[in-house]
């Protein structure tokens, strides 16, 4: 199975974030990421990019843990190519979300007291001990470039 011409160079705009090994092996990922129909295990992404012989597997595992690349830069190129290809008039539409998932430990790494929604009421504030996973979302509108979707008459 082949990607779409446009993929390449979608990838080529997150190279000022790793250095070239680490960039081929980011393109290894996302590619398999995307031609994966199982599980997105590092191994199962290997298999799925076509990446089996160059390289010991051990190195697209590294990818992640040593991090060599600035995590925030590559989310403001992220977000630099989702607003010009989604929202390119400018108008941005944001939902935000904040999840807490409850989680006890001395080996829990990031926990902290946070807020819980669930078990406060308007009478007692509730924290509780655990992460707090915060989520933004690019809200984007269907491309209606050829008009409205075609509907059909219900039989």
């Amino acid at each position: 199975m082949q990607l779409t011409e446009s993929f390449l160079p979608l990838l080529q705009e997150f190279a000022a974030v790793f250095t070239r090994p680490r960039h081929v092996t980011f393109i290894a990922l996302m590619t398999g990421w995307l031609l994966s129909h199982r599980h997105r295990f590092i191994t199962e992404l290997i298999q799925s990019s076509g990446c089996t012989h160059p390289g010991h597997p051990r190195r697209y595992h590294r990818f992640f843990s040593p991090a060599a690349w600035d995590l925030d830069t590559w989310c403001w190129i992220l977000a630099k190519v989702l607003v010009a290809t989604f929202a390119p008039l400018g108008i941005i539409e944001l939902a935000v979300d904040d999840t807490l998932c409850r989680q006890r430990g001395l080996t829990i790494d990031g926990t902290g007291m946070h807020h819980d929604p669930l078990l406060s009421s308007r009478a007692l504030q509730w924290v509780s001990w655990g992460h707090d996973w915060v989520v933004v979302c690019l809200v984007g509108q269907p491309i209606r470039s050829l008009g409205p979707a075609p509907s059909w008459p219900a039989k």
